[in-house]
């Protein structure tokens, strides 16, 4: 089994290298791997490179990776930890055939799904959720997931929620949210705060969003400072009771990464990627 450690990076626009090493038994074999990107991917499913395998392993992990960069893969199959995604590329590479299996690895750090039906639901939490106004854990209207959504309405809607993250670093905040029935002047906000006094706003919605469709944020929370008590505040202000903003499935996770399985028909090449900000690092690689 051959292992490697933070081979390389890639960014959105950018060629990816040339080349890894593979150390093989008693010889050294240089593969080219993830070169060439076009928008197609690949410019030829052949090759007469020195291991035809390698190079369908390479196709295989050049598009799992496109999918997580490009196809917003990981907020529509595996958003959440521990969810899996299979699928095989449409056309063999050299004669192989190649399965793809993606895991989202992401370590979440504190979660609430609403599934509980109660504001002390979900793990990693300080305490429960602080609700004010016209605020309810609601099993009605299409959650996104599940059975229970949280539904806001009217002009004092929120909830607040606090968690201890003085140890944490590189987190991200991730959750799908709706707006329903907004008119000119109503807005919704998700705020941040590491002393519960100075809050920072994140996001703003407005009647421009308003089409009552579920939508995923992935806010990295990186540049802010963390604390032992860092607070999370969705608002509303709007007109009348019919004005609605919906939150569903809320976690705090470190930045995604992800569990690539390649298999073709003579090998297995997994990899742990990890994305930030538009950049795609492969931290560890093993071909065997």
């Amino acid at each position: 089994m051959n292992t490697f450690a933070r081979l390389f990076r890639l960014q959105r626009g950018a060629a990816l290298p040339l080349a890894l090493i593979l150390m093989g038994v008693g010889a050294t074999l240089t593969i080219p791997v993830l070169s060439g990107v076009t928008n197609s991917l690949l410019v030829s499913r052949q090759s007469d490179l020195g291991t035809s395998d390698g190079f369908a392993a390479t196709a295989g992990l050049e598009d799992a990776i496109w999918e997580l960069l490009y196809d917003d893969f990981e907020a529509s199959e595996i958003p959440n930890e521990n969810d899996t995604f299979n699928y095989q590329l449409g056309d063999p590479v050299n004669g192989s055939t190649v399965d793809v299996t993606v895991t989202n690895k992401g370590i979440i750090i504190a979660s609430d799904d609403f599934e509980s039906n109660t504001w002390s639901g979900g793990t990693g939490w300080l305490g429960s959720w602080s609700p004010m106004g016209m605020t309810n854990v609601h099993g009605g209207e299409q959650p996104y997931q599940g059975g229970y959504h949280v539904r806001i309405r009217g002009s004092s809607g929120s909830i607040k929620r606090s968690l201890d993250l003085s140890a944490q670093s590189d987190l991200r905040l991730q959750f799908w949210a709706r707006v329903k029935n907004f008119e000119a002047g109503d807005e919704a906000e998700i705020r941040i705060s590491d002393d519960g006094i100075n809050w920072t706003v994140l996001h703003t919605w407005t009647p421009v969003d308003s089409d009552d469709t579920y939508y995923y944020h992935d806010i990295d929370l990186s540049p802010y400072t963390m604390s032992s008590q860092f607070y999370i505040w969705f608002d509303a202000i709007a007109t009348n009771n019919g004005d609605k903003f919906f939150i569903d499935v809320v976690q705090i996770v470190r930045k995604p990464l992800f569990e690539v399985v390649i298999v073709t028909d003579d090998s297995t090449t997994t990899a742990l990627v990890i994305i930030d900000n538009g950049v795609a690092s492969i931290y560890s690689l093993t071909h065997s």
